[in-house]
């Protein structure tokens, strides 16, 4: 069915949508040579959501997420491990979500093992208003997975003020021109050295952080600039505008 149907229809498209760099990347080795758009998911600020004015006195990272192998959650801990073992100041680790119970169940057994039973806490499914109330008080978010597309993780934690950590397997590369965060490969030691950058910041710094991070979500991926995108697009498809810059022939 695949090659009967599929793969003429994705031939014969005028134009295909991905939101990443990294979606494109995955369309062209499909074998598709057409037009492709690149434009992000779009990002809805909450009511009452305002950015955070004050960094919390305890010093807790976190992440939130499905839990899945593919999520590599096992080398934050690694990598919290090894920053302690380095000095780090003393902090905790909140993981937000849930997922395989196999895949828990080895979270809990590694964190018994590497004796941090005390630094991290499992804190179940949220949604809402208490998840960016969770990622107010984050001194940064860890998002170490192997493979990640676009998803919304990141932009709620920056809509919040809290800067990011994300792998390389995520198209955020912005976090390091923004300078909202790190973009950085996910091994356990690149890992320990972000926590103890994030440690080891001022009040002012991590502030300044946020604010950058917010800045980058108003003015690339807000849901009415990326309205805006999709019309052009379709403007363009139709014959009425000249090609937008976000779109790759």
């Amino acid at each position: 069915m695949k090659k009967l149907w599929f793969d003429e229809d994705i031939k014969q498209a005028a134009c295909l949508h991905a939101t990443c760099e990294q979606e494109m990347k995955y369309i062209r080795q499909y074998g598709y040579s057409g037009p492709v758009a690149i434009i992000p998911n779009p990002v809805v600020f909450p009511e009452g959501i305002a950015i955070k004015e004050q960094i919390p006195v305890q010093k807790r990272i976190g992440y939130l997420g499905r839990l899945h192998p593919i999520k590599k959650v096992e080398n934050l801990l690694y990598g919290a491990t090894e920053a302690m073992k380095q000095g780090s100041e003393p902090f905790n680790i909140e993981i937000m979500g849930r997922g395989s119970e196999e895949y828990e169940t080895f979270l809990c057994d590694e964190v018994e093992r590497l004796g941090l039973k005390e630094k991290v806490h499992f804190v179940g499914f949220v949604n809402g208003k208490e998840k960016y109330e969770k990622l107010s008080t984050l001194w940064a978010l860890f998002v170490p997975s192997a493979q990640e597309n676009f998803g919304m993780i990141v932009p709620e934690a920056l809509i919040c003020g809290t800067p990011v950590y994300a792998s390389l397997g995520t198209p955020w590369k912005e976090l390091n021109e923004y300078r909202c965060g790190w973009w950085r490969d996910n091994r356990p030691e690149t890992i320990a050295k972000v926590i103890r950058e994030v440690l080891q910041k001022k009040e002012d710094e991590l502030l300044a952080m946020g604010s950058r991070g917010r800045k980058l979500m108003e003015e690339k991926y807000e849901q009415h600039k990326v309205a805006q995108m999709m019309a052009e697009l379709y403007g363009w498809l139709l014959g009425e505008c000249s090609k937008p810059d976000f779109i790759y022939e």
